[in-house]
């Protein structure tokens, strides 16, 4: 997630132009945005049941979805610099982890947010918002800022 201190190549969608997203006031990246995004699908939601990246994903995961299993492929160092794990150990993990994933995943409950949603997301210097502008209810908090409240997320650009 852009911001994540220690995070290799750190971002949120965009390593060039988004500074920070926030859902409900809280910091979230693409984890947190899609799982929540698939919480909120549907009557019943779609869970989020195995998550592979970085050690610093796997934890902002297991702190979203304690449930969820996670296949870590580097450790992350600093903003350019990781202890990649051997791509046949990972392999053998994803193997291991998504069957067991998939067997638990009755058991594993979607990310849930009751509505209304408000997502804010700020850009990084240089760089405006009029691209979120287009979505109903965007207002523009600041010219790096804009906000959106709804009850649907699939009607921002999360």
């Amino acid at each position: 997630m852009a911001g994540t201190p220690r995070g290799t190549l750190a971002h949120t969608y965009s390593s060039r132009t988004v500074e920070e997203y926030r859902l409900n006031g809280q910091p979230v990246g693409e984890l947190g945005a899609r799982a929540v995004m698939a919480g909120a699908l549907g009557t019943r939601g779609v869970p989020t049941i195995l998550v592979s990246g970085d050690d610093l994903a796997c934890a902002e995961a297991r702190a979203l979805i304690p449930e969820v299993y996670v296949v870590p492929t580097k450790t992350s160092l600093g903003e350019e610099l990781a202890e990649h794990r051997a791509p046949a150990a990972v392999y053998s993990d994803l193997r291991e982890q998504a069957a067991a994933a998939a067997r638990a995943a009755a058991n594993i409950p979607p990310v849930r947010w009751a509505p209304p949603y408000t997502l804010r997301a700020r850009m990084k210097e240089g760089f405006g918002v009029e691209g979120y502008l287009r979505y109903d209810g965007a207002t523009q908090i600041d010219e790096r800022t804009v906000e959106v409240v709804t009850d649907d997320l699939t009607k921002t650009w999360i």
